[in-house]
């Protein structure tokens, strides 16, 4: 199904690798991810002793935020399409589960979960996109992954690599299409400065924070979306 502009709308025939051109490659690309070989540094008691430190201070910053707004840059490498898209915006996260962000122009989405419910709202196009939301979806929300980093050591396999404080991250267990993810840890207060996911499909995401600031006390009313008469709203 394609909307007026002729972006891809999200169906469930068309499988996870449509829905991620929806996400990634017309609508979020935000998201993250590619097979590439990633240089992991020996195992040695140096560089074990780094990740513990990032990694701790990661978590330490992580869990005194309860909520977090900013500015972001968007990078999406989708492989079908052999091409690299570039997008800017600004987003909001409130613990535990509320997350909004929206493109700059000449993109016109905004993207708002609360929960386990995503909607995509398409401004120009009058559209509007709802379907369920969970963990096995960062990989096109990858956004959504700032709100959960005081644990990442129980949810994935934690390395060093050859670049300065950024962090090799491999999933425990599944998470939908997330092959692995890089992490580039900010020493200010708030613990990240970037990251990039692979998808094990061959695309990536890089999604680059600026301007964040946190515990602002942001309201509910922020992640409230709600169609308006003139919308068409298509359910998944």
């Amino acid at each position: 199904m394609r909307d007026r502009q002729g972006t891809n709308l999200p169906a469930c025939r068309q499988g996870h690798k449509n829905i991620w051109h929806i996400f990634a490659g017309n609508l979020l690309s935000v998201i993250l991810l590619l097979l590439i070989t990633h240089h992991a540094l020996p195992i040695t008691a140096s560089a074990d002793s780094l990740v513990e430190e990032l990694v701790a201070a990661v978590e330490r910053k992580a869990a005194v935020i309860k909520d977090i707004k900013g500015s972001f840059s968007q990078e999406s490498f989708l492989i079908d399409l052999e091409r690299t898209e570039t997008y800017k915006g600004d987003f909001f996260i409130k613990k535990p589960s509320q997350v909004r962000w929206r493109y700059a122009e000449p993109r016109d989405e905004e993207v708002y979960i609360r929960t386990d419910v995503i909607w995509i709202h398409k401004r120009m196009a009058k559209q509007a996109v709802k379907s369920r939301f969970s963990e096995n979806a960062y990989a096109q929300a990858p956004i959504a992954l700032l709100g959960s980093l005081e644990n990442i050591n129980e949810d994935f396999i934690i390395t060093a690599i050859d670049k300065k404080n950024t962090l090799h991250l491999k999933p425990r267990r599944k998470i939908g299409s997330i092959k692995e993810l890089h992490l580039e840890v900010n020493e200010g207060d708030f613990p990240v400065r970037s990251f990039r996911i692979f998808d094990v499909y061959g695309n990536n995401v890089t999604i680059t924070v600026n301007n964040v600031e946190t515990n602002t006390g942001l309201d509910d009313t922020v992640f409230t979306f709600t169609p308006t008469p003139d919308m068409e709203v298509f359910e998944y």
